[in-house]
């Protein structure tokens, strides 16, 4: 709390309370001071005239009966006002020597603190000219200090309902007067957490008036801004990726997801299917019926091929021509047949008299990772030629697809996965990359799974997809996630990432029981972030929205990957509580194009006016780096900063890497060949 500051409510509450208290505090000992002095000279003034009258009494006498004295003393002394009564003759014998040794009743520390001072006083006593002796008196204190006590009490108890009766006045001003004050504060967390709303400005200060007036206006303006710069990238956006007709990915935007996959294809040994859908009759149908006919001719098929995606959400739709569509994503040969059967089967479905020449063919192949991609629509165009649809006869087999296990062997692989340890054939390996910020700096380290099964590496993407189909994606989600928080503890000096899947967002009970996992962990765990691809929070925003902001209460910062990728409206990350987003790969792999640099650097300006920082991936090449440097990117991530670390191989192996992170970057992004830590 003291590291944040302290509230200005509570410095203006322990002020005022701190001077009524001193207030009260210092009338009350005023008038327990004024009082004791007071009952001193009351004590004095008694005695004295019990002196004068009782002296008088033994000079009428004659002062020669030393019985009648006593007995006038101690009628005096038994009414039990005076603490001492002594009477000595001329001669220095004492006659009468009466005391009291009484309390008061009192507590001792009071009577310490504000003791009474009963005085002595003296009469002498004679007869005519003869002086008999000498008579003292000193007050009995016992009633004046019980009666001290009392007023101080009652003086106390009615401070105190006063102090209550100030205290709560003063706290209904103060809370009416500091409403507009919370306001503010609340505003500004609300900007922190991307939200621009407006505050009421009529107050009953004029200051404060201004302050809310002055924050409102730049609340509004930066709302402005964003929303500005959110409808020009989203115009950009579609001016340079979408079909304007079907509203569908153009050959442009294919190309770039194209290379993202690839790279993810090279990373998780995954295949890449790509099919070509023709639409046979288009140029016939532009021809007898008109344009305007075609066109519906090609929504209607848009539609088609849109319904067929949705049965498999990790497939990419495009429109590459006027009557070619395109259709890409990880697939394996088993995968790929099912693809191919329901694709020829939906196209066969819409044949009819409107369509002569048929509604449409598709070819299909499975691309390498590494194959360019003139080489794939090479390969494309010649099943085209050909006179009758074939579907994956341009493939390039290999022996991993001829050797492809079927559906019992998946089940029977995926079971070894789930019950997997140290000493089993079938593992997970946690791997770890760097992502480094604009001063060389790691800003973290982001964890990848491989499984890997009698010794040989298998695609991420293909086990995922099948857990899924086999009904245990959440199971091996759960398994995976518990492998990763067992080894983090491991680490030390660093900030980690873990990757989150669209399963965890779908699942209630397993995004529960990650943040209780989170939670527990949290001591044993290294900083943490989460990284959730952009695809998933779109399709799940509701339940994105609150999972961020559960894990922005367990201090772990969230990163949206893949941003840009689904080529739909920027303005979702405003009301989301993230800390970074990764810019798709597509649009680093097209930073040669002057329309690319262009929007990244738009993305990143509205990124920073809600305070995002941005971050780029797959970076291969110096010359990419040094372009996101100028295009104002905060942070990357490539090859190009350093190698993969198989955590989980070094960690078996002993070395010294599990108990401190550290990378040696390579020598085009540290010249020095320095090793960092992220501490």
């Amino acid at each position: 709390m003291l590291s944040k500051g302290i509230s200005l409510s509570t410095q203006f509450y322990a002020l005022i309370i701190v001077m009524t208290f001193v207030a009260f505090a210092g009338s009350l000992l005023s008038s327990t001071l004024t009082l004791r002095d007071y009952l001193n000279s009351q004590l004095g003034s008694h005695a004295q005239d019990a002196a004068h009258n009782l002296g008088l009494a033994i000079s009428s006498s004659g002062g020669a009966d030393k019985v009648l004295i006593q007995t006038l003393a101690s009628t005096l002394f038994d009414s039990g006002y005076y603490q001492q009564i002594r009477f000595v003759d001329n001669e220095e014998r004492e006659l009468v020597n009466l005391s009291h040794n009484t309390n008061a009743a009192v507590p001792r520390w009071f009577s310490d603190v504000f003791a009474l001072q009963a005085p002595i006083m003296q009469s002498e006593i004679s007869d005519g000219w003869l002086v008999l002796g000498t008579l003292t008196v000193q007050s009995n204190t016992v009633l004046a200090e019980r009666s001290l006590w009392q007023q101080t009490t009652r003086n106390l108890l009615s401070s105190a309902l006063l102090f209550a009766l100030a205290a709560l006045a003063i706290h209904v001003i103060l809370r009416a007067l500091l409403k507009p004050l919370r306001q503010i504060v609340q505003q500004a967390e609300a900007v922190g957490r991307k939200e621009f709303r407006q505050n009421p400005t009529r107050t009953a200060t004029r200051e404060l008036n201004l302050v809310l007036t002055a924050l409102n206006t730049m609340v509004l303006n930066i709302s402005k801004v964003f929303s500005e710069q959110s409808r020009y990238a989203e115009q950009l956006m579609q001016q340079a990726f979408l079909d304007p007709l079907t509203g569908l990915p153009n050959r442009r935007a294919l190309q770039q997801q194209l290379s993202n996959l690839q790279q993810d294809a090279k990373l998780n040994h995954n295949a890449l299917y790509v099919a070509m859908i023709t639409l046979s009759s288009l140029q016939q149908t532009n021809d007898e019926q008109g344009y305007a006919s075609g066109d519906e001719y090609v929504q209607k098929a848009a539609g088609l091929l849109q319904q067929l995606k949705q049965q498999y959400p990790s497939l990419q739709l495009f429109r590459l021509s006027g009557s070619e569509f395109a259709i890409i994503g990880a697939a394996d040969k088993a995968g790929a047949a099912e693809l191919d059967n329901k694709l020829t089967l939906a196209l066969e479905q819409e044949h009819s008299q409107c369509y002569s020449l048929g509604f449409g063919r598709a070819v299909s192949v499975l691309a390498q990772a590494a194959e360019p991609f003139s080489n794939i629509l090479a390969r494309l165009d010649t099943l085209q030629a050909q006179d009758s649809v074939q579907l994956l006869s341009g493939s390039m087999a290999t022996e991993a697809d001829l050797c492809a296990p079927g559906r019992l062997q998946w089940q029977q692989l995926i079971d070894r996965l789930l019950h997997h340890n140290d000493s089993s054939d079938a593992n997970m390996e946690l791997l770890l990359q760097p992502v480094a910020d604009q001063q060389h700096k790691l800003l973290y380290a982001e964890c990848l799974l491989r499984f890997v099964v009698d010794d040989k590496p298998l695609s991420t993407a293909e086990v995922l997809a099948m857990a899924a189909r086999l009904n245990r994606a959440d199971t091996l989600e759960r398994q995976m996630l518990q492998f990763i928080l067992q080894s983090l503890p491991q680490l030390a000096g660093g900030a980690v990432a873990i990757n989150i899947s669209e399963a965890v967002l779908c699942s209630d009970d397993l995004r529960q029981w990650l943040l209780l996992q989170l939670s527990q962990r949290a001591p044993q765990l290294p900083p943490l972030l989460v990284e959730i691809a952009e695809h998933s929070i779109l399709q799940h925003p509701l339940q994105a929205a609150q999972f961020i902001t559960k894990l922005q209460q367990l201090k772990i910062k969230v990163v949206i990957e893949r941003f840009g990728a689904n080529l739909t409206s920027l303005r979702h990350i405003q009301h989301l509580n993230i800390d970074y987003v990764k810019l798709d790969a597509g649009f680093i792999n097209d930073l040669e194009q002057e329309s690319s640099r262009f929007f990244i650097m738009t993305l990143t300006q509205i990124c920073h006016s809600v305070g995002i920082k941005v971050l780029a991936t797959h970076l291969e090449s110096i010359d990419s780096l040094e372009a996101c440097k100028l295009l104002n990117v905060d942070g990357f991530q490539g090859f190009v900063l350093g190698e993969i670390i198989n955590f989980t191989f070094l960690s078996k192996k002993g070395d010294a890497n599990k108990t401190k992170m550290q990378y040696t970057l390579k020598q085009v992004f540290n010249p020095k060949g320095d090793t960092y830590d992220a501490s």
